[in-house]
């Protein structure tokens, strides 16, 4: 490249880059983005983005320790995007996992963390063959969920539920409902 670099010129020369990566040929991709990475009259985004092209050819061909550097070169450019260097610190911690044998996205890091909640105070079981003169303990249970329902009134009648609650456990079956079911909080 001439030392007026257009940006027409590296549009080109990143194209031929990603032409050769779709076709699989890495190392000739990979040359391609060193020219722009080379250009020292390149503008410090585009030269970020061919290191970061570069670092993903030696991915693609299972160079990690290449790879690897290539990302820190990419966090090196002076000037270069900030969102580069982030995505280059991510591209390392994946590097890290393949080399030891895991997949490259640890599948736990993006789902939503639940806060554990505390454990019932009371747990009630109902069941088809229970009884609702049965104390709903998990050998004796009750019959109705109606009868589980009245035993959480009378237990907040007598002052607030710890912060685990009440919990019903219904057994498998059919229950029948005479009246029409209303819970309140």
């Amino acid at each position: 490249m001439s030392d007026a670099v257009s940006s027409e010129q590296l549009a080109t020369c990143m194209s031929r880059g990603h032409l050769l990566a779709e076709a699989r040929d890495f190392h000739a991709a990979r040359a391609e983005y060193l020219k722009i990475v080379d250009e020292l009259h390149a503008p410090a985004e585009w030269r970020s983005l061919a290191q970061m092209c570069v670092a993903q050819c030696n991915t693609r061909i299972g160079d990690y320790r290449g790879a690897k550097a290539a990302y820190e070169q990419v966090k090196a450019i002076e000037g270069g995007p900030a969102h580069h260097a982030k995505e280059a610190d991510e591209r390392i911690r994946e590097i890290e996992r393949l080399r030891a044998g895991l997949p490259a996205r640890d599948p736990q890091a993006s789902r939503v963390q639940f806060s554990q909640r505390p454990a019932p105070s009371v747990t009630l079981h109902v069941a088809v063959d229970g009884d609702d003169t049965n104390p709903g303990t998990k050998d004796s249970p009750f019959a109705t969920i109606e009868r589980a329902r009245d035993d959480i009134r009378a237990l907040k009648a007598k002052g607030p539920l710890s912060d685990g609650g009440v919990t019903v456990l219904i057994g498998d079956g059919e229950y029948k409902v005479a009246d029409t079911f209303h819970r309140t909080h």
